[in-house]
C-alpha cells in the first residue's frame, strides 16, 4: 500500500468527515447515549478515539465536562479551533489513558476498538478503558458487527463509496498478509476532468466479536452488560446484525 498504516488517520484529517454522515448519525446515536448518561447521573465524559469531535461537540451541548482523546496529534490540531474551549484535548491511544481522572461516561465509538494489533492487545484497551471510568459509570463502545463480514467475506468487504466535490473515497477489506486481522483500506481519489491522484491508505483491523467483550466485561467485573444491534437497542444478532453496541455498567 502507498502509506503506512499509522498514517492513515493522519493523512485523513481533512477528508475524514466526507466518510461520515454526522447529521443522521449523531440523531441516531444521541438518544440512547443522552438516556445513559442521565441514568448514571454523569457530570463529565471521556470520548476515547474521538477524532474530530462531533461527540464532544453534542456531549458539551448537554452541559457535560468533556475530554476528547485521540492518537492523532494533527487531526486534534486541525478541530481546535472549531471545538469549544472548555473540551479538553488529549493525544492519547487506547491504552494510553492512565493519568486521565475517572470520568462518569467513557464513550469508544466509530469501531475505535477493532484497532487494536490482536485479541491480547484488546484486553489491554479494555483494562485501560475500565480504569478511567469511576464505579457506578458506564463504558459505550460501537463497532461494526463482524460476524457477517468474516462468514461472507466477499460479499460484505465493501462499504458505500462516499465523495465530495473533486474528492470520492472508496473503503474495504483485505486479509493481512499474515493472516492475521484484516486491513482497513481506503482509497483516496483527488481531481477532475479525467485527471486524478489515487492514494491507498490502510490500518489493521482485528475483529472483534460479542463474545471477546463479553470475556473482558466479565474478567473486569461488569456490574451489568448489555449488547445491541442497533442504537435504537434492537437485540444483538452476531449472523445479521450491522452494528454491536455495548453497554457496561461498572
Amino acid at each position: 500500500m502507498g502509506r503506512p498504516k499509522q498514517g492513515l488517520y493522519d493523512s485523513l484529517k481533512d477528508d475524514y468527515d466526507i466518510i461520515i454522515d454526522w447529521q443522521g448519525r449523531l440523531e441516531r446515536e444521541g438518544p440512547l447515549l443522552r438516556r445513559l448518561a442521565e441514568e448514571v447521573g454523569a457530570r463529565s465524559v471521556l470520548d476515547v478515539g474521538g477524532g474530530t469531535g462531533h461527540h464532544a461537540r453534542m456531549f458539551h451541548s448537554w452541559g457535560l465536562s468533556v475530554t476528547l482523546a485521540d492518537p492523532s496529534r494533527d487531526t486534534l490540531e486541525s478541530v481546535r479551533d472549531s471545538l469549544p474551549p472548555e473540551i479538553a484535548l488529549e493525544v492519547r491511544g487506547l491504552q494510553d489513558l492512565d493519568g486521565l481522572r475517572p470520568h462518569d461516561m467513557v464513550v469508544c465509538l466509530g469501531n475505535t476498538l477493532p484497532h487494536v494489533r490482536d485479541r491480547q492487545d484488546f484486553s489491554g484497551a479494555m483494562a485501560s478503558l475500565w480504569r478511567v471510568l469511576r464505579p457506578g459509570g458506564v463504558l459505550v463502545s460501537h463497532q461494526l458487527n463482524y460476524g457477517p463480514i468474516m462468514a461472507d467475506f466477499d460479499e460484505h468487504r465493501f462499504m458505500e463509496p462516499r465523495g465530495l466535490g473533486e474528492k470520492a473515497l472508496f473503503r474495504f477489506f483485505e486479509h493481512e498478509p499474515s493472516g492475521k486481522g484484516l486491513r482497513f483500506v481506503i482509497m483516496r481519489l483527488s481531481g477532475h476532468s479525467g485527471d486524478y491522484t489515487t492514494e491507498y491508505l490502510w490500518t489493521h483491523h482485528t475483529p472483534v466479536m460479542a463474545d471477546d467483550y463479553q470475556h473482558e466485561l466479565q474478567r473486569l467485573r461488569a456490574s451489568r452488560v448489555a449488547l445491541h444491534g442497533t442504537w435504537d437497542e434492537k437485540p444483538f444478532e452476531e449472523a445479521s446484525s450491522d452494528a454491536l453496541v455495548v453497554v457496561a455498567r461498572k
